[in-house]
């Protein structure tokens, strides 16, 4: 099967932070994948996360609105609102 993605994705181990409802909540999470649009991150194990949100990856200096576009039963696909 071919990877149809619009940029190629890196396997990386980073240590992240999703920040919800305006910078009310921060949560931690793991960045498993990343590229120029989106990340496979896993999130706190049972916690409810909106479908919007901002991603933090201080090593990367990235901080993006992001919109989950998967929901795995371990992760979540999002993808950056800008292409960073």
């Amino acid at each position: 099967m071919s990877d149809k993605r619009r940029s190629p994705r890196m396997d990386c181990f980073l240590r992240g932070v999703m920040i919800l409802a305006a910078g009310a909540r921060r949560l931690p999470c793991e960045i498993h994948d990343l590229s120029r649009f989106g990340a496979r991150i896993s999130p706190v194990p049972d916690v409810d996360i909106p479908d919007n949100f901002t991603l933090e990856v201080p090593r990367r200096h990235i901080n993006e609105e992001v919109c989950v576009v998967r929901r795995g039963e371990h992760d979540l696909g999002v993808e950056f609102k800008n292409a960073i």
